[in-house]
C-alpha cells in the first residue's frame, strides 16, 4: 500500500477532490441508468406495448434495489476512507470485507423478499394483467443478480478509497 508521498487526495483543494470523486461516481450511475433507458427503447421498438410497459414497471422496482446498493457503497467508502485516513490498514480491510459481505447478504435477501411477493410489488406499482405477468418474468430474470451490481459498487469505492 502506498503511503504519504504518492497520495493524491490528502493535499490540495478539497473542492477539487470532491468534484473529481463526484464526477467519476456520477458517470458510473449514468451508465447504469443509460442501460435501463436503452433497454426500454429497444423493447418499445419491438412494437409490443405490454412488453415496454412491463419493462418500465420492472425498472421502477429495480431502481430501489440500485438505491440500496448505492447506499451500501457510500457506507463502504466512508468507513474505508476514514480508516485509511487514520493510517489503519487492518481496519480498512475489515470494513471493506464487512461491507462486501453485507452487500452480498442484502443483495440476496432483498430479491428473495421481492420475488416471493412479486405479484404484490408489481401490483403496488399499478401493473395488472399481462403487463404484470411480463414484469414479473423480467424481474425473475434480473433480480437474482442485483447482488453482483452491489458487489461491484462496493469494490469500486473501496479501491477508490
Amino acid at each position: 500500500m502506498t503511503r504519504g508521498k504518492n497520495a493524491k487526495f490528502t493535499t490540495g483543494s478539497i473542492m477539487r477532490h470532491v468534484s473529481v470523486s463526484s464526477f467519476t461516481a456520477s458517470i458510473g450511475l449514468m451508465a447504469i441508468y443509460a442501460v435501463d433507458l436503452i433497454d426500454l427503447i429497444f423493447i418499445s421498438m419491438l412494437g409490443y406495448e405490454e412488453m415496454a410497459a412491463a419493462a418500465g414497471y420492472a425498472s421502477a422496482l429495480l431502481f430501489f434495489t440500485s438505491a440500496i446498493n448505492i447506499g451500501l457503497s457510500v457506507a463502504a467508502s466512508v468507513l474505508v476512507s476514514r480508516s485509511i485516513g487514520e493510517d489503519d490498514e487492518l481496519e480498512a480491510r475489515e470494513y471493506a470485507t464487512s461491507t462486501v459481505m453485507l452487500v452480498m447478504v442484502v443483495g440476496i435477501a432483498i430479491p428473495l423478499v421481492l420475488l416471493t411477493n412479486i405479484e404484490f410489488f408489481v401490483g403496488l406499482l399499478g401493473a395488472t394483467g399481462q403487463v404484470a405477468e411480463l414484469a414479473a418474468t423480467y424481474l425473475w430474470i434480473v433480480l437474482p443478480f442485483t447482488w453482483v451490481s452491489g458487489l461491484s459498487m462496493v469494490t469500486v469505492v473501496s479501491l477508490r478509497c
